[in-house]
């Protein structure tokens, strides 16, 4: 999309706010965890986006993130199975992330998900079906989440409750190679007692050979409200997890989209999680203007992953508490004074074993796989996160202010169990003080600018420090912070028929990491670098539109102008003969990172239980590799492609939905790429 259409887009904005200006809407509360700043979504000095329980309701298979976040700008959400594994970034950050969420705090029904240096594995234990509420921050939270709130935050609720003293729900998706979903969902409310509870299984085979997963789920809330001033809920969940790993194919390979990579089947490469959340949320009023929070939480599990090279072996136990003191005081000019207080540790049991193939072994869902004695590294790692953290708002008559302070500090400890005692340990600690500060002012109802500044911090996690380019065991003692500064400007408002947000940013952040592999250490092990500073612009656009109760039009647009504007490289990686992957030079575009990105659904009600979905997504082209050389086109072009041309879909959905007496039944029928386009859905950097 051109300049121009985002000016014109702008200008059909501004004339519906002159249009709408006069009418009076009871605008949502958009809550953050813990009591942290909680403010009206037209008042919120920030970047957004609040996806109710009416958007999530009307997904079709309700499997992962990806369908929940379309309509959210500038998140990119790569689903490179169809199943629950996602590869999710906020303005860039998380793009080099070989697993899990970097610099992005996910929070579920008030618990973290991300470890102490901000690291989120996965969200298989999320129930879609029985998420009520996501409110998406794109931005720096850092000043109020720490690390894992860099480039923004997720925050989840499921339902919990009911007018009635118990409801039920069951559902049951299916569709294409092998999938489906069933689950069964129970809630109610009982005197001073709220609860819910989910069981659901997903299973699928993947488009492509050896991509098959499953997973059984559980997850529970129950809140107990002994008095007006206090409410304490109990949450308890269990996550059992399996993807195999196709792995990626090279142009070579185009030939078959649908095969896996060679060593995928005979090394039987996959990934297995189980683990259990057991969490504690206590508000206690101690008076009326004053609330005092706490959170707990254990969460010990599992993981096995298989690659061509070794077998990685981890048992983890997190655990983490927190504790907020808010305070408001004041009448004509309202203040809230927030003190708090985090702390989460882990401990990692790691241990790999040589791999070994299985040459004429047949796919299927199994786990067998091929292991040696022969044990590369056996390690203990210890993190733990302390961080306090102060933050002061005010609000008079149509003005709102924030701003916030954090200090954190991380510390990272090593046994290797392989090692004598005297050279057994190793350690490295970093500490960060971030801020933020912002304001917003209400002109109308159909209008709120707001403009803030923040500062933010991406530690190494555990996996970055462990995998070690220099031994199979001990830290990567050269890997540093990565620091950010972000600029924020927009505007937004809110009608019974019109929503918007339009928001410009620039972001500047230094020691960004890349990844890269090293000769010797096998095809499929990847490590981590600092590589030099970058520069992302980005304009966001969201609207929503819907002028009768039959037709609705909704809109995300992303602008992203990302690039280094540094790459400088520790000298100890610069031995060409052994690093197979070369950093970034100054002006090369950041990867997978589409400079324009456009999600449009247009939904039309023929009938009262019919409704009809056309949906388009458009990603222009992006980078695929930090490589310079790959990037400059220097390499065989036969091997390496520098830049994917992006993509058009249109996807068709009909959907039925029709209530006999208490009994309420749906159904759906979904085409995806209705054109039966050939595009590639997601690339790797390395």
């Amino acid at each position: 999309m051109k300049t121009k259409g985002v000016l014109i887009i702008l200008f059909l904005l501004l004339m519906q706010v002159v249009y709408s200006q006069n009418d009076t809407v009871n605008l949502p509360e958009v809550k953050i965890l813990g009591a942290r700043v909680p403010v009206q979504w037209q008042k919120a000095p920030e970047a957004v986006t609040l996806i109710d329980s009416s958007v999530i309701g009307s997904i079709t298979k309700a499997v992962g993130i990806d369908e929940v976040l379309v309509l959210v700008p500038g998140v990119l959400v790569d689903n490179q199975h169809g199943s629950e594994k996602m590869h999710i970034s906020i303005r860039g950050q998380g793009i080099l992330t070989e697993r899990g969420l970097r610099g992005i705090n996910v929070i579920v029904d008030g618990i973290p998900l991300s470890d102490p240096a901000g690291f989120v594995p996965d969200l298989y234990g999320i129930d879609w079906d029985n998420v009520q509420r996501i409110e998406v921050f794109r931005g720096s939270m850092a000043s109020i989440y720490g690390s894992a709130g860099n480039a923004g935050l997720i925050n989840i609720q499921t339902g919990l409750g009911s007018d009635k003293a118990f409801e039920t729900r069951t559902r049951l998706s299916v569709g294409s190679w092998g999938f489906y979903r069933v689950g069964v969902s129970a809630r109610g409310t009982k005197d001073n007692v709220d609860y819910s509870i989910s069981l659901w299984r997903t299973r699928g085979n993947g488009y492509r050979v050896h991509q098959g997963f499953w997973g059984n789920n559980f997850y529970s809330q129950v809140r107990f409200r002994p008095s007006s001033r206090i409410s304490i809920r109990q949450v308890v969940g269990h996550t059992e997890y399996f993807q195999q790993n196709p792995e990626g194919l090279n142009l070579g390979q185009f030939d078959d989209l649908t095969q896996a990579n060679p060593d995928a089947v005979p090394f039987n490469e996959y990934q297995k999680t189980q683990r259990t959340i057991i969490g504690l949320v206590t508000k206690i009023a101690v008076n009326d203007r004053a609330t005092l929070g706490m959170t707990t939480y254990l969460r010990p599990w599992n993981y096995k992953e298989t690659s061509n090279k070794a077998a990685e072996y981890r048992n983890i136990m997190d655990l983490g508490a927190s504790m907020n003191y808010d305070l408001n005081f004041g009448s004509l000019v309202k203040h809230r004074l927030i003190l708090a207080a985090d702390y989460k540790s882990q401990a990692i049991n790691l241990y790999r074993l040589q791999s070994l193939p299985i040459p004429d072994r047949q796919d299927q869902m199994d786990e067998l796989n091929l292991e040696s004695d022969s044990l590369l590294t056996n390690n203990l790692i210890v993190q733990s996160s302390f961080a306090p953290s102060v933050v002061y708002s005010l609000s008079w008559s149509r003005m709102s202010a924030i701003f916030s302070l954090r200090y954190d500090l991380i510390d990272n400890d090593l046994m290797n169990r392989l090692m004598p005692l005297d050279s057994a340990f190793c350690s490295k600690s970093f500490d960060h003080v971030s801020y933020r500060a912002g304001m917003s002012y209400n002109v109308t109802e159909m209008l709120s600018v707001y403009a803030d500044v923040s500062s933010g911090f991406v530690p190494p996690s555990a996996e970055e420090l462990a995998n070690n380019p220099f031994s199979y065991s001990g830290f990567n003692t050269h890997l540093v912070p990565s620091t950010s500064m972000t600029y924020e400007v927009g505007l937004k408002g809110m009608s019974p028929k019109f929503v918007y947000e339009l928001t410009g940013f620039i972001m500047q952040t230094e020691n960004d990491f890349f990844r890269f592999k090293l000769s010797g250490r096998g095809n499929q092990e990847v490590f981590y670098g600092n590589a030099g500073n970058s520069l992302r612009k980005g304009l966001e656009l969201f609207f929503s539109l819907r002028p009768v109760n039959y037709l609705k039009a909704s809109c995300a647009y992303t602008f992203a102008d990302y690039k280094y504007t540094t790459a400088t490289l520790d000298l100890v990686f610069s031995d060409t003969s052994l690093l197979l992957t070369r950093p970034p030079m100054p002006g090369q575009y950041l990867p997978n990172s589409p400079r324009n990105v456009l999600y449009g659904q247009l939904s039309v009600r023929p009938i009262s239980s019919i409704w009809l979905n056309l949906s388009y997504i458009y990603r222009s082209a992006w980078a695929i590799y930090t490589d310079w050389m790959i990037y400059q086109g220097l390499l065989d072009s036969d091997i390496y492609r520098p830049w994917y041309e992006g993509y058009n879909l249109i996807n068709m959905e009909i959907k039925w939905d029709k209530n006999f007496g208490s009994i309420r039944l749906q159904a759906n029928l979904t085409v995806n790429n209705l054109m039966n386009k050939s595009y590639i859905a997601f690339t790797e950097p390395d």
